[in-house]
């Protein structure tokens, strides 16, 4: 009895074991750092590029990707960004532009100078 009760058991978890494995829809909102406005047009993709979608007007998106996968997110003037799909499907990106990262790099590469009066 015990034997075949758990022969049924893992023969239900064979069976719903590739379903919760599957691509599910993942959703989010792609937006600009600093000012928080949504980037439309912004292209979400899987790494494997199986998958892409690109955001609407109001910068939302809707991909199917599994739990785990890697999303890339890329947007004219701005860096982009590959993240992981989080168990809760919903993944909102804030992408930095490309003049942030600029200005940032310049900074941090400027020798500091000594102003020397005589």
């Amino acid at each position: 009895m015990k034997q075949k009760l758990l022969s049924r058991l893992l023969l239900s978890l064979a069976l719903c074991l590739p379903s919760a494995l599957a691509a599910q829809t993942v959703t989010g909102t792609v937006t600009d750092s600093e000012t928080g406005e949504t980037l439309p047009g912004a292209n979400v993709r899987t790494l494997d590029g199986t998958n892409a979608a690109v955001t609407d007007m109001d910068g939302n998106y809707s991909i199917k990707a599994a739990a785990k996968d890697q999303l890339v997110f890329s947007y004219v003037g701005y860096q982009s960004k590959t993240l992981t799909v989080p168990a809760g499907m919903r993944l909102n990106v804030k992408l930095d532009s490309n003049d942030k990262v600029r200005l940032r790099h310049t900074e941090e590469s400027r020798p500091h100078r000594r102003s020397s009066r005589s």
